[in-house]
């Protein structure tokens, strides 16, 4: 298994791109005559896609528009589709236009698909290097295969990329050439790299630069060091048919299933030493403050404080509020919480605590995140970020706009936050917009763990590790 290099970010075809094109389509094709109509058809198309199409006519090539409907993302535009029939031998060709931009540039493809899943790589490999001089430039290793880059050298004043998915198997899935413009440059200098991490990833939480909980689209929840491909220290099933998770530290999770039971597990679900304690049922969302207090929202929108699980007769659970849509506590007594009707609220102990009141902090909130009693980053339902201080309407400190059109946010302390654009670019900002440094594009979800380290996770499920150079 090929090990895999540090890749700038977006400048791969998105693995999820393949699978509309190649399900259930019959092709025949050996991998020398393959290679050789990959090499026809796209090479010399690199300065003009239209030559394609206009081949596709010559050549009566069918149009294959039920591929392109299932193939459209984020970042991936498509021009055409293209089933092609030649002798015996069959493929799908594809040709459009990069959507990620930003700190890679822009850049068009052309596609060629092997349904058949008789071509082999290494065969395929030895005809196109024959006919171009290619220099390798990453390999990104997934559960399912992996993906190869290679440079064309003297392809003119854009860089020509050769990109090869194949199986572990050896199995060639598919190969691109893609023409790359300069890129723009850069409101701020951007130096990052990225290690792939994983692949298949529905959602993830770092414990630090070198271990994460991966929960994979198949529903199973692993704890991963480094990669996912890590011989020296493979990675460790935790549980299956999960939902939603949060791990303490490297041995203590909390899991909830899909059923919406909620479990405190030790190491994993199958430790028979220290199984596994059901914590409650019918559970929409929670949060764990240690190992035995934790805050659950359940599906009627009810949301408790618990004590060890929610039968604990020694310390009954405690109503916190009702109406919640969500929540963040800071420990067992302070706790945000977001109503239905969008009202932020700051409360001690109960919503009800007459002692001391609950706080409003502010109205029209889609997310939020406070830092402690008093300063909280509030994303309004308008796109609008902003810092506040005690609440959104303090005379003494006013709240300040950090951002706008924000889809995600991360804050790392009173003035370091990262921001996600509704445009998909990931930037690091230093107390508002005017001061920031763009990590990068095309992104999906992140996590930060510092302020140069970061979780990223982009088009096609492919988790990334970055590292933001100073």
């Amino acid at each position: 298994m090929r090990r895999s290099t540090r890749v700038l970010l977006g400048a791969v075809l998105p693995c999820a791109l393949i699978f509309p094109f190649i399900a259930g389509a019959p092709a025949m094709a050996d991998s020398t005559t393959s290679a050789e109509f990959t090499r026809a058809t796209c090479l010399g198309a690199m300065d003009d896609l239209a030559k394609v199409d206009v081949m596709a006519r010559e050549k009566n090539w069918a149009t294959a528009p039920e591929a392109a409907a299932g193939a459209q993302n984020n970042a991936f535009k498509m021009r055409s589709v293209w089933s092609v029939t030649q002798g015996d031998d069959k493929f799908l060709v594809a040709t459009g236009d990069s959507l990620v931009g930003g700190n890679i540039g822009t850049a068009t493809l052309c596609m060629v698909m092997f349904p058949g899943k008789n071509v082999r790589r290494d065969e395929f490999f030895t005809t196109m290097s024959g006919g171009m001089e290619l220099t390798s430039t990453a390999t990104m290793n997934f559960p399912q295969g992996y993906m190869e880059i290679y440079e064309i050298k003297g392809s003119g004043p854009n860089k020509q990329i050769l990109q090869m998915m194949s199986l572990n198997d050896g199995t060639l899935m598919l190969s691109s050439l893609m023409s790359m413009t300069a890129p723009p440059a850069p409101p701020t200098p951007v130096a990052a790299t990225a290690t792939p991490v994983d692949g298949s990833v529905r959602a993830f939480r770092a414990r630090d630069a070198h271990t994460v909980y991966v929960l994979g689209s198949d529903g199973n929840l692993w704890r991963e060091f480094g990669t996912w491909d890590n011989a020296e220290q493979p990675r460790i099933q935790v549980d299956g048919s999960v939902s939603a998770f949060q791990a303490l530290d490297a041995d203590v999770v909390f899991v909830l299933g899909s059923d919406g039971n909620l479990w405190r597990e030790l190491g994993t679900a199958y430790n028979a030493q220290q199984p596994r304690v059901q914590v409650d049922r019918n559970v929409k969302a929670f949060q764990a403050i240690d190992s035995t207090i934790v805050y659950v929202l359940g599906k009627d929108n009810k949301l408790w404080r618990q004590f060890d699980a929610a039968n604990n007769a020694e310390q009954p659970r405690q109503n916190v509020d009702g109406q919640v849509s969500a929540f963040q506590a800071l420990d067992a007594d302070t706790v945000y919480v977001l109503g239905s009707d969008k009202k932020l609220w700051r409360e001690f102990g109960t919503w009800n605590n007459a002692q001391k009141p609950r706080q409003n902090v502010d109205r029209e909130v889609r997310a939020f995140q406070a830092l402690d009693g008093d300063v909280v980053y509030v994303l309004g339902t308008d796109g609008n970020l902003w810092r506040e201080f005690g609440t959104g309407y303090n005379a003494q400190q006013p709240r300040v706009q950090v951002d706008g059109s924000v889809k995600a946010f991360q804050a790392l302390d009173a003035s370091t936050v990262y921001v996600l654009g509704t445009d998909g670019n990931l930037w690091l900002e230093q107390d508002t917009w005017q001061t920031r440094k763009l990590v990068a594009t095309g992104v999906l979800g992140f996590q930060a763990i510092d302020d140069h380290t970061a979780y990223i996770l982009c088009p096609g499920e492919i988790l990334f590790r970055v590292a933001m150079k100073s």
